[in-house]
């Protein structure tokens, strides 16, 4: 609330929207790349991503007690970690010259239980798509009703689409009536396009009322970083 009302005052705004995320049904991109149409699925069918990263926090598993050894892996995972076959073993050799003793199998073990916890999310390959052409993106607004399950099956049609990166549900405003997020990526606007029109079809398919969606496109990216922790 610091960091809003500091940007509130620099800026001007009157209307700055505090949106957190209530439910995360998909954070993960399957990029299609081997030139074939992808082959679309029974949206009408879907089911939430059963992906430990889709769980909403009110699932994940409480967080661990952290202890100096613990802030010190954390302060290394979270920049990149070596392309080598033992990168546990360089992180700590690093623990090491920062006068933390741990061995290679210690600073693994204790990166399973921090993964295990959900501290730690996940491990993986960062993929810049830009440079594999898929440069086009929109953010789509969507207005579902709540009551019965709707948003949750919605968010699940959503999610089955690969073309969707991102899906959230997140509070309404006064000035802004959507509760429902999906990250589209294409390699171009058509492809974008028919996305959304892929789920509104599903949505409609699915008997889940809902009203045209707001399309949000990136005109210019400002910044694009991972939090820094402990530092």
């Amino acid at each position: 609330q610091n960091i809003l009302q500091e940007i509130k005052g620099k800026t001007g705004l009157d209307d700055l929207l505090d949106l957190p995320a209530t439910h995360m049904y998909k954070i993960k991109v399957d990029f299609n790349l081997t030139g074939k149409p992808a082959r679309q699925e029974a949206l009408a069918e879907a089911k939430p991503d059963p992906d430990p990263d889709s769980l909403s926090p009110a699932q994940s598993v409480p967080p661990l007690e952290l202890n100096a050894d613990d802030i010190a892996i954390l302060r290394l995972l979270q920049d990149d970690i070596s392309g080598s076959l033992e990168p546990f073993a360089q992180i700590a050799q690093e623990l090491d010259e920062a006068s933390v003793k741990l061995d290679e199998a210690a600073v693994i073990a204790r990166t399973q239980a921090l993964k295990a916890s959900g501290m730690v999310r996940r491990f993986g390959a960062m993929v810049r798509h830009q440079k594999i052409g898929y440069a086009h993106n929109i953010m789509v607004a969507w207005l579902v009703p709540e009551r019965g399950g709707l948003a949750e099956r919605a968010g699940a049609i959503m999610a089955a689409q690969t073309g969707v990166s991102h899906c959230y549900q997140r509070p309404t405003a006064p000035t802004w009536p959507y509760n429902l997020y999906s990250m589209v990526h294409g390699k171009s606007e058509d492809d974008c396009l028919a996305t959304v029109k892929d789920i509104d079809w599903a949505l409609a398919a699915a008997c889940v009322p809902h009203k045209p969606p707001a399309l949000l496109r990136t005109v210019k990216e400002w910044k694009k970083t991972s939090m820094r922790y402990f530092l």
